[in-house]
């Protein structure tokens, strides 16, 4: 009975979860105000797939990375499966960059499924109930799980992976193991990062090791080895085919590049602790601390899931975790689990003082609905960084910058410029090609960027309505000449 009343408060707590993730659906505000660049390279991507199948295996990208790139631009990024996917239902149901949120949100109602398994396996029925609490309810978590980006699936694999290879521990067949090594495959294909697993796998393995003989221990062991070899593999093909290999630039660039002083960077250290409140609030963190010393205790394959974490994110440093608050995000299954861990610990002592069940349920009650109330306020506060209306105004002015093309050029895509970075969305809802810019003020400096936007064979540069009563803009309008174009809000200036 207490089985079933567990998996009916886990069902209750996901679908209550899904409210602050559809309410008020809409993707173009999804898309524009929330890390907008990268879900749009994730969108572009899955066009570029449906409008040639061929670039699935080179992603390829509408925008330059800076004005000297090549347009269209390949880039060496993770396995596109998620870009797949969509294109898959563009191709039956027509290009909608809703689809890319939806299949998000469908990503992380199966990565429920997974963490209730795990919460299952290792604690009691308050324990679960907690877990699924905060992992549906985590305030960042909320935000990724509805982007046009491949973050939700992301924990999907993971959490998947563990999961099966549990099952694998409990009855070691080969059709398991070869089903685990897929998913672990697929798992790190989908993002290398989640290769930090693999000493969860490898101690899991140790601690079972009396189950198996050698050969057969070693076998596994191997099989890991391999699925890792594949990744790498396919990192390195996709990355040195590539114009610009984000990949290996990002682990040269931001992670290996001066490691040694991310340990006294204090900087990182107030961003890393800020964050842990953000995404777990601060009652949250006191009871993954109490909740910590149970799970490392008598489950130690959590405090090796916890430390390749807390590495993870320590190589991430800085650089990259002020500008992608999302790297974040696999803190929330391990963080999940501690804190109904931690609360299980808390009302276990509790039970040893009063065994009155309306006081135990009481104060159950009120923890979890106060836990949840500071989640959600941390995500009304954090969980958007755009603004709603403009981003409305960019996909206008996007979509009709392309019915001018479509009627009045015959070559299309044509190459435009943009005044800033964050006019990707207009560039993108145009369906051409283009370069951003950072702004810039200084006439000379202007006119370089004007010079190497025509020399790549640009024809125009959009100036955004934000943007128009600034000193840049009255100067480019004053010396190029303005489009009349009354269906935008925007202004578009000739510049070859």
């Amino acid at each position: 009975m207490k089985g079933k009343i567990v998996v009916y408060i886990s069902l209750i707590v996901v679908i209550l979860s899904l409210i602050p993730r559809l309410l008020y659906f809409d993707s173009t505000e999804i898309i524009g105000t929330i890390h907008s660049l990268r879900q749009l390279d994730v969108a572009t991507i899955a066009r570029n797939i449906l409008i040639d199948p061929s670039t699935f295996f080179s992603p390829t990208l509408d925008r330059g990375e800076g004005l000297s790139s090549t347009l269209p631009m390949t880039v060496g990024l993770e396995f596109q499966l998620m870009p797949l996917i969509v294109a898959a239902l563009y191709s039956i149901f027509g290009i909608h960059t809703s689809f890319g949120s939806i299949l998000s949100i469908l990503f992380y109602l199966g990565s429920c499924l997974f963490i209730y398994k795990i919460a299952e396996r290792y604690l009691g029925m308050l324990g679960i109930i907690t877990t699924m609490a905060i992992f549906c309810f985590s305030s960042q978590y909320i935000v990724y799980s509805k982007t046009f980006m491949p973050e939700s699936e992301v924990i999907f694999f993971l959490l998947f992976s563990f999961c099966l290879f549990q099952k694998f521990l409990d009855d070691p067949k080969r059709s398991k193991l070869v089903l685990f090594i897929f998913i672990l495959t697929l798992s790190m294909l989908v993002k290398l990062t989640n290769a930090y697993m693999l000493p969860v796998y490898m101690y899991l393995l140790y601690k079972n090791r009396k189950q198996f003989s050698r050969k057969s221990f070693w076998m596994i062991f191997t099989s890991g080895v391999f699925s890792l070899i594949i990744t790498l593999f396919y990192y390195y093909i996709i990355n040195a085919r590539a114009d610009t290999p984000y990949v290996s630039g990002i682990l040269s660039n931001l992670i290996l590049k001066n490691f040694g002083q991310k340990f006294v960077d204090v900087d990182y250290w107030d961003l890393f602790f800020k964050y842990l409140v953000i995404y777990f609030s601060p009652l949250g963190i006191l009871l993954a601390i109490i909740g910590s010393k149970k799970m490392f205790s008598s489950n130690q394959e959590f405090l090796v899931w916890f430390i390749c974490v807390f590495i993870f994110e320590f190589v991430s440093g800085y650089a990259i975790l002020s500008n992608h608050i999302y790297y974040f995000l696999p803190t929330v299954p391990i963080g999940a689990l501690l804190i109904g861990a931690g609360f299980q610990a808390i009302i276990d002592k509790i039970k040893k003082f009063t065994k009155s069940r309306i006081a135990i349920s009481s104060i159950t009650i009120i923890v979890l609905v106060f836990l949840v109330l500071q989640l959600l306020f941390l995500y009304q506060h954090y969980g958007f960084t755009g603004n709603k209306e403009y981003a409305r105004l960019q996909r206008q002015d996007g979509e009709e910058l392309n019915k001018y093309f479509t009627k009045t050029k015959s070559s299309l895509p044509i190459k435009i410029g943009l005044l800033r970075w964050e006019e990707y969305p207009v560039l993108y809802y145009s369906e051409q090609l283009g370069w951003m810019f950072t702004y810039e003020e200084d006439p000379v400096v202007l006119e370089r960027y004007i010079q190497e936007l025509v020399g790549n064979d640009c024809k125009y540069l959009y100036i955004s309505s934000r943007d128009l009563t600034t000193t840049a803009a009255k100067y480019l309008i004053s010396k190029y000449e303005v489009v009349e174009l009354e269906s935008i809000k925007g202004r578009l200036l000739e510049i070859n």
